[in-house]
């Protein structure tokens, strides 16, 4: 039930986030979510899920570096 609640609480935060970025304008939004070690990213241009990937991956090396035993 909790995976659940998380679940509904990001797509509720993305959707938000994204409705608020079209209306304002030169405002965007972007973000990454992690499946396993692949970063998925969305945005509300081509730009932002750029960066959102970008960001990504560095967070990824990070972690792998810092928890790998």
């Amino acid at each position: 039930m909790r995976i659940e609640l998380i679940f509904l609480g990001v797509a509720m935060i993305m959707v938000g986030a994204t409705l608020i970025a079209s209306e304002s304008a030169g405002v965007g939004v972007g973000g990454v979510i992690f499946i396993g070690p692949i970063p998925i990213g969305f945005g509300s241009s081509p730009e932002f899920v750029q960066y959102a990937l970008i960001f990504g991956i560095i967070i990824y090396l990070i972690s792998f570096i810092l928890l790998r035993k």
